[in-house]
């Protein structure tokens, strides 16, 4: 079961995306546990890391990430959305580069996985 996932987002930097996406995941009874963000100023993107359950812990990643296409496309982002349970709750994620989303490294193997949405 599905407890919690990592949203990863890459998109033009602008006002107003952390917003938007903190707002998106309100609505959906969403729990912030833990959020990184951070622009590059080389290509004006904006890149966002956030983990995340719903308050009733049923996490429906199929049902979230068609209400946040809507948001992705708005935004003009690519974006990627991963679950995460208690076989991963270890879990590293990485950058895989400042023009790209990010992997998915387990602690300590390194395996990866990666989902993509939008």
């Amino acid at each position: 079961m599905t407890t919690s996932a990592v949203l990863l987002l890459a998109c033009p930097d602008r006002p107003g995306i952390v917003s938007l996406v903190s707002a998106h995941l309100a609505e959906q009874g969403g729990n912030i546990l833990r959020a990184e963000q951070s622009e590059s100023a080389a290509d004006s993107r904006f890149y966002q890391r956030i983990h995340f359950n719903l308050s009733d812990n049923s996490l429906d990643l199929e049902a979230f990430s068609a209400g946040f296409a809507p948001i992705a496309q708005k935004l003009q982002a690519e974006w990627s959305l991963h679950a995460m349970d208690a076989t991963n709750s270890r879990t590293t994620w990485r950058w895989s580069s400042w023009s790209s989303l990010a992997t998915c490294r387990s602690s300590p193997e390194g395996s990866s996985s990666a989902g993509r949405g939008g």
